[in-house]
């Protein structure tokens, strides 16, 4: 898997901490039957991740993992 961004307080002070944008998110760890585990891939990024998504306003977190 490649890395991103690591945001801490390491390579990112605290005023551009502050000023990241914030939204809710939520993801899950998805397994079949056979222990399989559902992964996402991201032709844009070139990387993989666990399904989720963003939780919009009103949304409960299982609404926003679909």
């Amino acid at each position: 898997m490649k890395l991103l961004k690591l945001f801490n307080p390491e390579n990112l002070s605290e005023s551009e901490i502050n000023n990241l944008p914030k939204r809710k998110t939520t993801r899950a760890i998805i397994q079949n039957e056979k222990g399989e585990i559902a992964m996402l891939y991201s032709n844009k990024f070139n990387y993989h991740e666990i399904p989720g998504g963003e939780v919009d306003e009103g949304e409960t977190l299982e609404q926003g993992i679909v």
